[in-house]
């Protein structure tokens, strides 16, 4: 696949976002939520306020550039799926590290995918209705939308599940918000959307740290989110390595969260804390977090070469077929 066009500086966001993805699951989702109101505690709620933006990113990165619906996009999705999934499970139990289980062979496990997938199916209803409203009427209807998803979140009222943002209904939001931001940007300097991201960062913290309320529909989480994204589309570059690595971040989350290794992954970072100081097990993490970031790099080239050689069979299938 060619990289010649893709926006580096968004690849570079790509890159961030998925990194701080292993930050945000190496913290409450392995240590949980403090119990304490420590200063310890409020750090720990900080890291997570700034490691939480990264769904809401990727998503609203798919609205900034209006994606259309691809059955070849879907497709290759759905096989980075399938090729984290099921080889690295066969080696495993192949290998006698784990005994088999069928819930290690399981592909649907994954939300953000399922969500993701169904959101591309919608992208070209979106994509028209965008073009049939003017400014006004498109962010009165993102206003009005944002405050019944925001109420339905809090209230939980049945049939309209937020979920606090594990949701299609919230992805559809931040498909349409991401398409407004490019259609109409915000006139604000880069070193005012630093600003921004930061005190919306610290407000979201101390939401977490007093209220421990942290999803992905809460205000200052969208703010931080929109205002990182606006923030890296001002840094026009093109690198080829930015976005050759980029383009495989998806399998980032997909090995971080694999059914037969999270258990690994989260009992080494239990062990790193039970073991070291603080600074060192602080340091532990952030190699540990690289360390599973370059694998899944590497690994996705592997999956990239089988999907070029398989999509290229069909290809010339079809065109054999077509004469």
């Amino acid at each position: 696949m060619s990289t010649k066009k893709r926006d580096s500086n968004i690849e570079l966001l790509r890159i961030v976002i998925m990194f701080l993805i292993l930050l945000l699951h190496a913290n409450f989702l392995t240590f949980k939520r403090p119990t304490d109101y420590s200063l310890m505690s409020f750090s720990r709620c900080f890291a997570q306020a700034f490691s939480l933006t990264p769904v809401n990113i990727f998503v609203l990165i798919t609205g900034f550039f209006g994606s259309g619906f691809s059955i070849r996009k879907s497709l290759s999705l759905i096989y980075q799926v399938i090729f984290c999934v099921v080889p690295i499970s066969l080696i495993l139990v192949f290998c006698g590290i784990i005994d088999f289980d069928y819930h290690y062979f399981v592909i649907h496990k994954y939300w953000f995918i399922n969500a993701y997938l169904v959101l591309l199916v919608f992208t070209p209803f979106l994509n028209g209705a965008v073009e049939k409203l003017s400014q006004k009427e498109f962010r009165s209807s993102l206003i009005l939308l944002y405050i019944a998803l925001f109420i339905c979140s809090r209230v939980g009222l049945t049939g309209v599940e937020v979920s606090g943002g594990y949701s299609i209904i919230w992805f559809l939001f931040l498909y349409l918000l991401g398409r407004y931001v490019k259609l109409y940007p915000p006139s604000y300097s880069t070193k005012q959307l630093i600003w921004i991201t930061l005190v919306s960062c610290l407000c979201n913290s101390i939401v977490i740290f007093t209220l421990n309320i942290g999803d992905y529909v809460f205000p200052f989480i969208v703010i931080q989110s929109v205002s990182t994204l606006l923030l890296f589309s001002k840094f026009k570059f093109n690198n080829n390595f930015i976005n050759k690595v980029g383009i495989s971040t998806t399998m980032v989350y997909l090995i971080n969260l694999h059914p037969a290794l999270w258990d690994f992954e989260k009992n080494q970072l239990i062990s790193f804390y039970q073991q070291f100081s603080i600074p060192v097990f602080l340091l532990c993490i952030l190699l540990f977090c690289a360390a599973i970031f370059v694998f899944a790099i590497l690994y996705d080239k592997l999956r990239l070469f089988t999907w070029n050689m398989l999509d290229s069979l069909f290809k010339n299938k079809s065109h054999t077929v077509s004469k």
